[in-house]
């Protein structure tokens, strides 16, 4: 998270920093001519470089970079048994793995990634020309494929595992004034500032800044899901039922919830967070998530049309309340409607009955 960047930065600025340590010509592809390995002073010294602050043009992958390169070491680290995010930011957890993994392979333990430490890992073409490993390249984020980094204005979704810091200003030493979580949608305007290292773009729907190289395009529905942000009405498929919720996360607050088979009216707008498409409610307060909703079919009456189907042919209770008092019956094959409201006690999920008083048990439910 960018936060974290920040901190072990400005630490790599304003403090002495490390004790420079011994790398060899062979970790940094460097040839050395035998006649200049003659003049140097000593055997031992012949076989090594210090590698410190004043040497970072001829680093490789290191602390503070933010690229694709970093997510694939942060995914190699993670098959040999690392527990790091993979968030393309090479942060103060993933240099810590790096050393950890580069001792153990007997390799300098510098928490730097370099053409030896990437074959180790078993990362690809780290002899190419181009290759980020290679000392004297550079690893830098790339933008494309959405990324807000580019100046459209539009949805974004975060990308990044632990979610994002909104700053009052662009910068990292901007007040926190809020935050998103992995997988929320954040509308960004087409404004763009650089400040600490960061692309950020200017929120459109709050004020704030936000660090775009965590942002990635938001993805859209399809089929008959509403993530296609068509508005009607449709039934619940989760067998479990879903939850309503006061805004599109997961975070926010369960205002209701609706039963297996349930229909669901929702208008057209949707928002992504938390993982989901969320859309919003037509008839009442609150969001649902698409994933458990498919369309409902037409006629009928829809998909609050249920037929009572107990297989053993006995029928089923109406009840005052959920799991409440018996009030009544209804008999098997028998036809009854049922409005959105749903409860679940006693062990059973409950619908309550339209134009009638009283509660079924939804399993023994099937749709007209």
């Amino acid at each position: 998270m960018e936060m974290l960047a920040f901190v072990h930065s400005a630490a790599s600025y304003e403090d002495l920093g490390p004790v420079p340590e011994l790398r060899s010509f062979d970790e940094l592809k460097i040839e050395v001519p035998k006649t200049a390995l003659l003049g140097l002073a000593g055997g031992a010294a012949a076989l090594t470089v210090l590698t410190a602050a004043p040497q970072q043009a001829q680093a490789a992958v290191q602390f503070g970079d933010r690229c694709a390169a970093v997510g694939d070491i942060q995914t190699q680290l993670q098959d040999e048994g690392y527990d790091i995010s993979v968030d393309q930011v090479f942060g103060s957890a993933t240099e810590s793995a790096v050393k950890r993994f580069q001792r153990a392979e007997g390799l300098s333990a510098d928490g730097i990634v370099g053409t030896l430490t990437a074959e180790a890992l078993g990362l690809e073409d780290v002899d190419a020309a181009d290759s980020p490993y290679l000392a004297g390249n550079s690893c830098s984020a790339t933008g494309g494929g959405g990324n807000p980094g580019d100046g459209a204005a539009g949805t974004y979704t975060v990308s990044s595992t632990n979610g994002i810091l909104i700053r009052s200003s662009a910068s990292t030493s901007g007040t926190v004034v809020g935050s998103y979580g992995y997988g929320d949608s954040v509308q960004v305007t087409s404004e763009r500032k650089t400040g600490s290292g960061y692309t950020w773009a200017k929120l459109a729907n709050r004020s704030g800044w936000v660090a775009t190289s965590f942002l990635s395009s938001s993805s859209s529905g399809g089929g008959g899901n509403p993530g296609t942000g068509t508005a009607g009405t449709y039934t619940v498929t989760s067998g479990d039922g879903i939850v309503v919720r006061s805004s599109a996360s997961t975070s926010s607050t369960i205002i209701g919830s609706y039963g297996y088979r349930d229909s669901v009216q929702v208008t057209s707008e949707r928002r992504t967070g938390s993982g989901y498409t969320w859309a919003k409610l037509a008839n009442r307060s609150g969001w649902v998530a698409t994933s458990f909703l498919s369309s409902s079919s037409s006629g009928g009456g829809g998909s609050n049309r249920y037929v009572v189907s107990t297989g053993s042919g006995l029928g089923v209770i109406i009840r005052d309340e959920p799991d409440g008092d018996e009030i009544g019956g209804l008999a098997e094959g028998a036809t009854v409607r049922v409005t959105g409201e749903s409860e679940t006690a006693g062990g059973y999920e409950w619908l309550k009955l339209s134009g009638r008083s009283g509660w079924v048990a939804a399993d023994f439910l099937d749709p007209a």
